[in-house]
């Protein structure tokens, strides 16, 4: 699909792209940007294992199937996924915090949009990718005649209707709750008791 000039570049390429997606991974992977970066990533990873698999297959119904795969992600990756991570990572360079990663991510998407394009059937919107559809038979079965059972008549008769009284419930009378007498109480008692002796005693002393 490719020669090997160019098969060679696409690693190159590739490998630059997987060392700038794992170094600022931890960093940046909450961005906005990021996402279109990982789906780059994701897709020539497809795309340059789809042609090693091409390169290996003996099968030529094989062949058939993996390049249809593999220009199919391709496209994908020209048409749709590269317009929108170009407009993100010029956003980068834009914002002038990391300005050296945005060139960086802005010229390996160019680079490697100029090999995919290599690819015959890359950049034909009228590519259509051919699915395979299984059609299952559902086993619905024989019928079954169901026999109309004759069930007994039964008499039933109503039972005659019974008034209900509703009666309040008596209420109990209240216990009357005995008042205890503590302890400190009566030793009040007592201490005044011995106060008031004292004092009659020292008023007789006093008047004698």
């Amino acid at each position: 699909m490719l020669p090997k000039e160019k098969l060679e570049k696409l690693q190159t390429e590739y490998a630059i792209l997987h060392l700038v997606y794992h170094r600022n991974h931890n960093q940046h992977r909450v961005a906005v940007w990021w996402r279109h970066l990982s789906m780059l990533h994701r897709g020539v990873r497809k795309v340059l294992r789809g042609i090693y698999e091409i390169e290996e297959a003996k099968k030529i119904k094989r062949r058939e199937q993996l390049q249809k795969q593999v220009v199919a992600t391709a496209n994908h990756l020209v048409l749709r996924v590269m317009n929108r991570a170009y407009y993100h990572f010029n956003s980068v360079i834009a914002l002038g915090q990391f300005v050296n990663l945005g060139f960086v991510l802005v010229a390996s998407v160019s680079a490697l949009r100029s090999l995919l394009l290599e690819i015959e059937g890359v950049g034909d919107r009228n590519v259509e990718v051919e699915t395979k559809k299984t059609e299952l038979d559902d086993d619905i079965g024989e019928e079954v005649a169901y026999e109309s059972v004759s069930t007994p008549s039964v008499d039933i008769k109503p039972e005659p209707m019974v008034a209900m009284s509703f009666e309040e419930p008596k209420k109990e009378p209240k216990k009357k709750t005995e008042k205890r007498k503590s302890k400190g109480d009566g030793e009040k008692k007592k201490r005044k008791r011995s106060q008031s002796r004292l004092s009659t005693i020292f008023w007789m002393k006093k008047y004698l």
